[in-house]
């Protein structure tokens, strides 16, 4: 299994040097890390909020959602564990202008709505009853429609975007018989996110380690074409036409970074990021000219042996190449 791993962030080295000449090929940033109270937290989802300068992270243990305030960066309970019958906290995003914190439940079905300035409850959405789901992460369009994928079951939900209240919940896409496989009991659809002008969402497939675009005008879904610089993906962040990937592989802990073409179809490798702090790091999130990168430490839960404090990355955005 060792030289799986080391195979693999080979792989990732190559892959880069061949896909960007002008690329160094490895990045060392500089970073900062951000303790967690709890000592069974494993973290996998964050969030940030520039109104506030802060950033949310929750347990998949107990389901508390953690606030941390930047400059200090020192986090404490936004909501406890259980609250709302919120057992697990996994995927999170910020609708900044309605003010909403949105927690995907994970294996407990359930979508949770909060308004980030009071911490109540806006709303609570309970998915269709199935074997098995994981609600994995969220991913909010411009017009504030949410997107939320399943790991286990075919389906991307959807939740309309409103100011006032949000929308009802949908089974809005369908997976099968489309380019998107799920296999029983395998890790499927995961990170999300969004175009900036709304036309395309981007998923990504753990187990087959590919990236899918969705037209959202009439929901066709294509494999998009990035050679082979992917391995098994996680979190995602978009910033433009500059997509960020993070994913694991023991030795290469890593956070991958594309450029994608005008429509999505296509990218190309541009740059690997590592970072020592990185512990089976799961989900990342853009503030300001910082990357937030959540630090779960999945790899040491069966042990029950996490080293303590649990702590997100903050790093540095180097230039793309």
């Amino acid at each position: 299994m060792k030289k799986m791993y080391v195979f693999i962030a080979l792989m990732l080295i190559t892959s880069l040097s061949l896909a960007a000449c002008t690329s160094s090929g490895v990045s060392v940033i500089p970073t900062r890390t951000l303790p967690l109270p709890g000592d069974q937290v494993y973290p996998e989802g964050v969030a940030y909020d520039p109104t506030s300068n802060s950033f949310f992270t929750g347990s998949t243990t107990d389901g508390t959602i953690f606030r941390g305030d930047f400059p200090e960066g020192q986090a404490y309970t936004f909501s406890a564990g259980g609250a709302d019958g919120r057992t697990s906290a996994i995927g999170m995003k910020v609708d900044c202008r309605a003010r909403r914190l949105w927690v995907a439940g994970g294996s407990t079905g359930l979508i949770f709505v909060y308004n980030i300035d009071t911490g109540s409850l806006i709303k609570k959405y309970t998915t269709p009853q199935t074997t098995i789901t994981f609600l994995n992460d969220i991913a909010l369009a411009p017009n504030g429609d949410a997107y939320i994928t399943d790991s286990y079951r075919p389906v991307l939900f959807k939740i309309a975007g409103s100011d006032s209240q949000p929308g009802e919940l949908e089974s809005w896409l369908d997976f099968t018989g489309t380019a998107v496989q799920y296999v029983p009991g395998a890790l499927a659809l995961n990170g999300i996110v969004v175009s900036t002008d709304g036309q395309y969402i981007v998923v990504v497939h753990t187990t087959d380690q590919k990236l899918y675009r969705v037209s959202v005008s009439d929901k066709t879904v294509i494999n998009i074409s990035v050679g082979s610089g992917l391995v098994p993906g996680d979190g995602m962040v978009l910033d433009g036409q500059v997509l960020y990937v993070v994913t694991r592989a023991s030795t290469a802990n890593a956070i991958l970074v594309f450029q994608m073409s005008p429509d999505f179809s296509g990218g190309t490798l541009r740059d690997i990021l590592f970072d020592p702090t990185f512990v089976f790091p799961t989900t990342i999130a853009r503030a300001g000219n910082r990357m937030l990168v959540v630090n779960s430490q999945f790899d040491k839960r069966s042990a029950g042996n996490p080293v303590l404090p649990f702590t997100i990355s903050e790093i540095a955005i180097p230039r793309v190449p």
